[in-house]
């Protein structure tokens, strides 16, 4: 009974944390901890709320807990894993675990090993081996399906801001740390225009799909603004939004060049922006160094912290929640009329050049560059 008692407090406090009453949430999980200690849910809850909260000293010892959840497998438990102590002369073999985008996010510690381990390995998910093969310092990039090459000590990708010690302020945010290797498609793009990537939905598998993804109904009214040329790279799209976006003026459907992260990444990479949901299109665009605009569920996920519309992970992310539960509506409004917001890339390349002469104290060349903008973007009222 006492178990019993513990799981109940345990998903009533994962129920008020999607509620947004975080102190009530935490109390539920001390509740569960004290009639159960040895609960891994209650503990692998508390840490994704420390996350959520900022607290990383306690949220990433707590997020080891979800190796002895119901939620998650663990390879490689036969070789010993690495402490984050120096081990010169010894293989490191670092093994992706959950999806792509937690891939994307955290590959950004491997550089930082190279110094403190003899031989690096990564074994990542198949889609993203040609991508993850650009990423200095790396021996050998494998996928969980070749053979395990020899080593002496593993780690899984997500226990490195466990060992490393990050914090909010610490996180390693210099972007881009990956880069687009491949030639992008000819999609003849327009010129004039913003270029903006768009993704609506993610993996239907994931378990917080039902939140996390949009329908194409709640997209689709991306396609009035006229500020933009929308390049979709949503896969697996629905009928009525290939329709739609093949019958749009100013619409190009990318989705069947993106036949894996590194041909993505070359097309995000002649994008002026992406807009996506919470999913790994985010995160490589993030980590390649393109603006992003993240759009959430009003119960985000710990990594994106809680009530900012910034994230220490993307220096170049910006974020639009929902306002309530469900309202998608609200945030594609606050999207377009941020859109409306956004220079021309004509106008762009001057405000880059203005702002260039005003940090040279070259004010008359700036306040040129300010009024050439202005006049290669006359519709819009921010410049």
């Amino acid at each position: 009974a006492t178990h019993d008692n513990a799981v109940y407090h345990a998903n009533l406090a994962g129920a008020l944390v999607d509620a947004r009453r975080l102190d009530d949430a935490r109390e539920q999980f001390a509740k569960a901890i004290e009639l159960d200690a040895g609960l891994p849910d209650a503990h692998y809850g508390l840490g994704m709320l420390q996350l959520l909260e900022g607290n990383y000293a306690d949220g990433w010892k707590n997020y080891e807990r979800r190796w002895r959840s119901a939620q998650k497998n663990r390879r490689h438990q036969n070789t010993p894993e690495w402490d984050g102590t120096s081990a010169p002369g010894r293989t490191l073999l670092v093994h992706c675990e959950q999806g792509l985008g937690d891939s994307i996010q955290f590959v950004r510690y491997l550089p930082l090993l190279t110094a403190q381990v003899g031989t690096l390995i990564l074994e990542c998910p198949p889609e993203a081996r040609a991508l993850f093969e650009s990423i200095p310092g790396l021996a050998k990039v494998v996928t969980a399906y070749d053979p395990t090459p020899e080593h002496d000590l593993q780690i899984p990708l997500l226990s490195l801001p466990r060992v490393t010690g990050t914090t909010p302020d610490t996180v390693p945010c210099q972007v881009p740390y990956l880069g687009a290797s491949q030639q992008p498609p000819a999609l003849g793009l327009p010129t004039g225009k913003l270029k903006v990537g768009i993704a609506w939905a993610g993996n239907p598998q994931h378990r917080n799909d039902a939140f996390r993804s949009m329908q194409w109904l709640d997209c689709q009214a991306l396609l009035e603004s006229d500020r933009a040329h929308f390049v979709s790279l949503q896969l697996n799209a629905p009928a009525d939004a290939a329709t739609a976006l093949g019958q749009a003026a100013n619409a190009t459907d990318a989705a069947a060049h993106c036949t894996d992260l590194a041909a993505t990444a070359a097309i995000i990479g002649k994008l002026d922006l992406v807009i996506s949901v919470d999913t790994a299109t985010a995160h490589l665009a993030g980590a390649l160094g393109k603006p992003v605009w993240l759009l959430l569920p009003f119960a985000g996920e710990w990594r994106w912290l809680h009530d900012r519309a910034d994230s220490p992970w993307y220096s170049t992310m910006h974020i639009f929640r929902q306002p309530s539960p469900g309202d998608w509506a609200g945030v594609i409004t606050d999207v377009i009329a941020a859109l409306q917001q956004q220079p021309s890339p004509n106008a762009a390349k001057h405000l880059a050049k203005a702002a260039g002469f005003h940090q040279q104290d070259q004010l008359g060349q700036a306040i040129e560059h300010y009024q050439l903008a202005a006049k290669a973007d006359p519709a819009n009222t921010s410049l």
